[in-house]
């Protein structure tokens, strides 16, 4: 019984190990790609003439800022694990904070990334009552009352969350069953289950309409054709980012209806090690789309490598060394 209790307790050992390697090497990639791609979108997206060219870009630029809190807090926080330096598992406010800020953050890139693409259906429409709603005014309504929303729905963290908890899963948890539920609740209904619903009819609609407009715009020439060029281009952007974030989403979510699934089941610490090395490694991949939101925009979009070829063409100039007059 001895023996067999300290390979258990090996095992646990090693596991635990090769999640605090991924958590600390993993989580410093993230940081440094994610720091360099997050600057140089807010250049191009708080660019003048590119902010003016679709009331898309209002919601990329919100999306951008709402990684911002989500690498700095939540990444570093996943570091700090894997460090070994854990001050939120014991100090209740660092705990309630660092849930509320990466729940918070992590759905307004999600719930931006929707409202994107609810502007492309607006201004894809055939007709023109319904584009007119595509306006900068009504994004930045609209990012309010997204921002808003959100905020509020994840204050229950404040009450429901705890730490440090000695019979949770993890150190900082909900610290009840009726939290616990709530919890999950929230977290399958606004960043699980709905935004791939909502993403998935809104793609068809899109895709409609494009459809129906390419047949109108067949016979029209000029600026109208410039900007439906420029239309897709931006469609194109965001409809690449949309399945990369739904590829990402698919493990934890996968995840996360087993840990739902199996909540009330007693469960060995050698299980609990393996289920939290996966649920790390599920959230890392679940935070991909957030971090590698530039690379995705460079990599789909014309215009958006346009403006960045500009910026670096500016940054060179301005850091060439004219020689003195003899």
């Amino acid at each position: 019984m001895n023996t067999s209790s300290a390979t258990t307790d090996s095992q646990v050992t090693n596991i635990d190990t090769i999640k605090n390697y991924l958590l600390s090497y993993w989580g410093i990639i993230y940081l440094l790609i994610g720091t360099i791609g997050t600057s140089l979108n807010l250049y191009i997206f708080t660019d003048r003439n590119y902010r003016s060219s679709s009331p898309c870009i209002p919601y990329l630029l919100a999306s951008t800022l709402a990684t911002l809190p989500l690498m700095y807090v939540s990444i570093l926080s996943r570091i700090g694990i894997g460090f070994r330096i854990t001050p939120f598992y014991y100090i209740p406010i660092l705990c309630k904070l660092q849930v509320y800020i990466a729940n918070v953050s992590v759905s307004l890139v999600i719930w931006f990334t929707i409202g994107s693409c609810w502007d492309r259906f607006l201004s894809s429409s055939r007709k023109a009552c319904v584009r007119r709603m595509s306006s900068h005014r009504n994004s930045r309504r609209t990012i309010l009352a997204i921002t808003f929303c959100i905020s509020a729905a994840y204050a229950q963290i404040f009450y429901c969350f705890d730490g440090p908890l000695v019979m949770a899963a993890a150190p900082c948890s909900a610290k009840n069953t009726p939290c616990t539920t709530i919890d999950t609740i929230l977290l399958f209904f606004i960043q699980f289950f709905a935004p791939p619903l909502l993403i998935f009819c809104l793609g068809i609609k899109i895709h409609q309409n494009v459809h129906q407009m390419a047949t109108i715009s067949s016979q029209q020439q000029g600026h109208v054709l410039n900007k439906q060029k420029a239309d897709r281009s931006i469609l194109k952007m965001i409809v690449f980012q949309v399945i990369v974030l739904l590829l990402c989403s698919i493990p934890i979510i996968v995840f996360r209806l087993y840990s739902t699934a199996t909540m009330t089941i007693s469960k060995s610490n050698l299980r609990r090690s393996i289920e939290n090395l996966i649920f790390n490694a599920t959230l890392m991949i679940f935070y991909c789309d957030k971090m590698c939101s530039f690379y995705i925009y460079t990599l789909t979009s014309y215009h958006f490598r346009k403006i960045l070829k500009g910026f670096i063409t500016r940054m060179r100039c301005i850091n060439v060394i004219v020689p003195a007059e003899s």
